[in-house]
């Protein structure tokens, strides 16, 4: 599937679930030094980092999770803060990254 994926998580899961902390309002802090490859080969737009999906608690009972893998409408947006990808490479992918959400760049350095 991915070598990465960062779901939506709109609310937050497994010992924190009660926590009220809402997961998808917050930016990425660090992604930093990090290689995918040889992955996201389901599909020709599949890749190696996946920005997207939404994970979730059924019914409310830790560690029971629903896995939607493919574009969902972020509930709370990934829009809250930068998501900066530094130092990061792919290579052997259909795409390096795929990105579901709002605010979407790409920087080359």
């Amino acid at each position: 599937f991915s070598g990465f994926i960062f779901p939506s998580l709109p609310d937050a899961v497994g010992e924190s679930r009660n926590t009220g902390v809402k997961p998808c309002t917050k930016p990425l802090l660090e992604f930093d030094s990090n290689t995918a490859h040889s992955s996201g080969r389901f599909g020709a737009r599949s890749g190696c980092i996946y920005v997207g999906g939404r994970l979730t608690e059924k019914n409310g009972r830790k560690h029971d999770y629903t896995y939607v893998s493919g574009r969902t409408t972020p509930e709370g947006g990934r829009s809250a803060g930068a998501w900066i990808f530094t130092n990061t490479k792919t290579f052997l992918c259909n795409r390096g990254m795929m990105w579901w959400g709002r605010g979407a760049a790409e920087y080359v350095f």
